[in-house]
């Protein structure tokens, strides 16, 4: 993946130079300014879905990040081994998860009201 410093998210979501946080050395919780939207850039129908998102995002209340950056990063640690590449997941500001289906439903919520809403 590279220097995962480089990446805009990663480094606003953790607010500092990359994802450094240590898992059970009482790390403080990951914040985030936006919902992320995490999907596999290697998918082309999860890559079309990340390009109408974008679309319609006029007021930029998401950031978009691949599955691998998020995974790596600790983003995903709440869902199952199993299941985190099998969709695409929601992160909302305060740390949870919500995938696939979910994912569209609050996704189609957020644009209607103009905004990234529930929390």
């Amino acid at each position: 993946m590279g220097d995962r410093t480089a990446h805009p998210t990663l480094t606003r979501i953790v607010g500092g130079p990359g994802p450094e946080r240590k898992k059970g050395e009482g790390s403080q919780p990951m914040v985030m300014e936006k919902h992320v939207l995490v999907y596999d850039k290697d998918c082309g129908n999860c890559s079309r879905l990340k390009r109408i998102v974008n679309s319609l995002d006029a007021h930029r209340k998401l950031d978009c990040l691949s599955l691998v950056e998020a995974d790596e990063s600790g983003l995903l640690d709440s869902v199952p081994r199993s299941r985190r590449h099998r969709s695409f997941h929601l992160i909302y500001p305060g740390g949870r998860v919500i995938s696939g289906s979910a994912t569209v439903t609050e996704l189609s919520h957020c644009f209607l009201a103009g905004e990234a809403s529930r929390s």
